[in-house]
């Protein structure tokens, strides 16, 4: 049966010391027993996920760096390499020697740039805090049983940064109230740099989960797109597409569920012998089977639990994956304007017109990894109960967590979400535009299932503020914003 489990226990963190530290040799030994660690000795983490002012700041080594003027007595944090630290044991390491199953580490978000070592080898380099990353443990001998360690050293995003600012050169990102403007060049949250509402802290740190995966037979990716074909009649449709890696499965179990968990629709598909394989399913409802998902004050949200289950010859289960959906039209309406220059901007939900009206939301906090779903409830309930039906996700901060879009479901707001990109000008060179490639495609395949998604836009203000300032060469990344952002929603997103 494919497993994960979340390394989150035993998590170890310092200040990276290149003059002692050898990351290739590095013994993971606390000091905890004896007496409270420096900053330059191993600490346990308060939580995981988590980042360097976090644990400064649980340690008592720093201050609030949100309360005064504190911001600027921890700016020396943003100079430091730092490195986090856990060990791990490998249960199924017998049957990985056997060559029965495959293991591999899922790391779901790195602020930012990361040398990555396992048992003392760099086996992997990121530099994007917004894509997910994997590293597939491929040959037994780098691993054992009992005892492994996983080392990530985060560079100083801030030197980094500046570094790709010589060779790239320097250019226009804002005004005095923003950071600086060498932000444009690193795929991390920009607001991190300083913005006109919050303080600077660039941080660092493994700020989503880090998982085990252990598989002989997986659901490798599950695909669904809800469709509305009848507004009228409320005929719709389901497309499902699950890829299968592994040795064969026998069959797959799909079954829609409604809120009082009664099957709307199930089927069994066989699974034709081989390696990997791709199960696809078509359904169609007619008028009853399933109802709409209407925004809030329209009608209710009403949302169906999707869930496919990878079977074996004696129907024992190996893999399952499941998520809620719902059935929604939503078109954008821009018509040529009468007796002046541009369209119409305006929403169509089920075919009825509404007028969109809510807030821009920045991210519900500096330090991330403190957000917790009770906190994401809490605000987006207020802005229902204020009457407002969208939330637009600023292209400062991140593409939001999953509890975020979730909650926004539930509740019937509908969602602008920006790309992440903010008051800048960015650019095209080829790296740049293949790192932003995986990480619109990674949040496209995350978040393209939920109904409250409303428009995809690539960026804040970043043709506005060209003109503003009146830079000359234009904006390179409109290679982005205006040809490789529509071709990747088209492929990835089915909106």
């Amino acid at each position: 049966m494919a497993t994960q489990r979340p390394l989150s226990d035993s998590w170890f963190w310092k200040r990276y010391r290149p003059e002692v530290d050898d990351l290739q040799n590095l013994t993971l030994i606390p000091n905890v027993a004896t007496h409270k660690p420096t900053i330059d000795e191993w600490s346990p983490c308060c939580a995981f996920p988590t980042e360097t002012y976090v644990e400064l700041k649980h340690a008592g080594h720093i201050p609030d760096p949100i309360l005064g003027f504190n911001e600027h007595k921890v700016q020396w944090v943003a100079e430091c390499d730092w490195l986090f630290a856990c060990n791990f044991s490998l249960d199924e390491y017998e049957g990985l020697v056997q060559g029965k199953v495959r293991s591999e580490i899922f790391f779901e978000g790195l602020d930012t740039i990361c040398d990555v070592y396992l048992n003392g080898k760099r086996v992997l380099s990121t530099d994007n805090m917004f894509d997910s990353y994997t590293l597939p443990i491929t040959t037994p001998d780098s691993v054992s049983k009992s005892s492994n360690t996983l080392v990530l050293h985060f560079r100083s995003a801030k030197h980094y940064s500046k570094e790709l600012e010589q060779r790239y050169g320097a250019v226009r990102a804002g005004s005095c109230n923003l950071g600086d403007p060498s932000r444009v060049y690193i795929r991390k949250a920009q607001y991190h740099y300083r913005w006109d509402w919050g303080p600077e802290l660039i941080s660092s740190g493994p700020w989503k989960p880090v998982l085990l995966r252990t598989f002989s037979t997986r659901i490798k990716e599950f695909e669904s797109h809800a469709k509305v074909l009848d507004i009228e009649s409320e005929k719709v449709a389901l497309s499902i597409l699950v890829d299968i890696e592994g040795k064969a499965a026998h069959s797959l179990d799909a079954i829609l569920l409604d809120e009082r968990g009664n099957i709307v629709r199930k089927e069994t598909v066989t699974i034709a012998s081989g390696e990997k394989g791709t199960v696809k399913l078509d359904w169609e409802f007619v008028s009853g089977e399933v109802k709409l998902w209407w925004p809030m004050s329209y009608g209710k949200t009403h949302l169906y639990m999707l869930r496919v289950t990878l079977l074996d010859k004696a129907a024992n289960e190996i893999d399952k994956a499941d998520r809620k959906i719902g059935f929604r039209r939503v078109e954008l309406l821009q018509y040529p304007l009468l007796n002046a220059p541009g369209t119409t901007f305006c929403f169509r939900i089920n075919g009825i017109k509404m007028f969109l009206g809510g807030s821009n939301w920045i991210p519900a906090d500096c330090f991330l990894t403190t957000v917790t779903e009770g906190k994401y409830r809490s605000w987006l309930q207020l802005m229902k109960d204020g009457g407002q039906n969208c939330v637009r996700v600023w292209g400062g901060g991140i593409y939001e967590s999953d509890a975020f879009y979730d909650i926004c479901d539930e509740l019937g707001i509908l969602v602008w979400q920006d790309m992440a990109f903010a008051c800048g000008v960015y650019p095209a060179h080829p790296s740049f535009v293949e790192s932003v490639e995986g990480e619109v495609i990674s949040n496209l395949k995350r978040l393209r299932h939920h109904p409250s998604l409303a428009i995809l836009c690539g960026n804040n203000e970043d043709y506005l503020q060209i003109k503003m300032w009146g830079v000359e060469g234009g904006l390179p990344a409109a290679v982005l914003y205006e040809k490789v952002f529509p071709k990747l929603v088209g492929r990835e997103s089915l909106l």
